[in-house]
């Protein structure tokens, strides 16, 4: 009897498929927070593009006997598991290759939930989480072994509402009094608002929104674009906001625009009313008549003034003429030929003369 059943063990072992036909699929479960979906479980099921898949599906492999190997093919699950995951969210299931089921085109369905085989639910309950969460995700499988960590991950939903950016178990940020490590939560396109109180970041750098072409798009926003090393903030529309370098500045002095390969920044202009160099004049106007010309006064402020003496005038041009000259002339100027004289007579109405 035990020489028998001896025989049938091994006749059964050497009917077994090789283990090249499948895959050790594992991977290792978080949320976007990096929150472990701890104590939930996955199950693998096999669909085509259609959906599920109609009869048997099978798996090619190499079968083997007391006395030869041949190639042949063996039914396969439809469906795996739920399988557990551990405490990190870990698990670890053979599944067969995808490569190798008939019908072709096959792909492996991960479904993750927080419900466990048991039927209690490890999510993080409300008002602190969401409660129980599940998600899914198609997969083609092939090869000696997978993780599948990181296409799983990409799917998965976010357990809490709180959570302290990348920190096991999903500590409030104000319980991280000195966490010494890097955070990087992950709001999945969410907002995250504040409501009262001030951020202090004393003693501390701060760094803001950046990226290559980034452009200011809703009220309050602003960005770095690192193409151009230049900010953007929204007025109304994106607006760019142009810095002054470090430097030694005059107080007064004005302010352009400098503008190289497309990036726009502050440039020193020079003082007003400098006395040597380059500059800009301020002229103190008073009462100016046509063609008042700027003067300067070194007995100033005012520095610059509107002199009355002007440069434009009335020319007399011809043989004879007669023109009158009013109060409001500049300058009148006789026109002449080189060879002749010229002469002018005034004369003095008695209007004017009793002015």
């Amino acid at each position: 009897m035990r020489k028998l059943g001896l025989a049938l063990a091994l006749l059964i072992a050497f009917a077994l498929p090789a283990r090249a036909q499948y895959t050790n699929v594992s991977g290792t479960v978080v949320d976007p927070n990096a929150i472990p979906y701890a104590y939930a479980n996955v199950k693998a099921t096999l669909v085509t593009a259609g959906g599920a898949v109609t009869g048997q599906p099978t798996v090619s492999g190499t079968c083997h006997t007391a006395d030869k190997t041949y190639p042949c093919q063996l039914p396969v699950d439809q469906t795996i598991g739920p399988i557990n995951l551990d405490e990190n969210g870990t698990f670890s299931v053979q599944i067969a290759d995808n490569a190798l089921i008939t019908p072709a085109s096959t792909q492996w369905q991960f479904v993750v939930s927080t419900t466990d085989t048991q039927g209690t639910d490890h999510g993080v309950v409300s008002p602190l989480g969401f409660g129980a969460r599940t998600f899914s995700v198609t997969l083609t499988i092939t090869g000696a072994s997978v993780d599948v960590s990181s296409n799983l991950n990409s799917a998965a939903l976010a357990l809490a509402r709180v959570v302290g950016g990348g920190v096991p178990g999903g500590q409030r940020w104000d319980q991280l009094l000195n966490p010494n490590s890097n955070l990087s939560p992950n709001f999945g396109g969410a907002t995250f608002n504040f409501t009262n109180g001030a951020w202090s970041f004393a003693g501390m750098s701060f760094v803001l929104p950046q990226s290559a072409g980034c452009v200011a798009s809703a009220t309050n926003s602003f960005c770095l674009d690192t193409s151009l090393n230049e900010w953007h903030a929204w007025i109304g529309a994106d607006a760019t906001i142009a810095l002054l370098p470090l430097g030694t500045y005059t107080d007064g002095d004005v302010l352009g625009i400098h503008v190289v390969a497309g990036q726009k920044t502050l440039q020193d202009l020079g003082g007003v009313n400098p006395t040597s160099g380059l500059g800009f004049l301020q002229i103190n106007m008073t009462s100016p008549l046509d063609g008042d010309i700027p003067c300067y006064d070194s007995t100033g402020p005012p520095l610059w003034n509107n002199c009355t003496p002007g440069i434009v005038g009335n020319a007399i041009t011809g043989a004879t003429n007669s023109y009158l000259i009013s109060i409001s002339d500049n300058v009148t100027r006789l026109d002449h030929d080189a060879a002749a004289s010229v002469s002018a007579a005034s004369r003095v109405s008695s209007t004017s003369r009793g002015r």
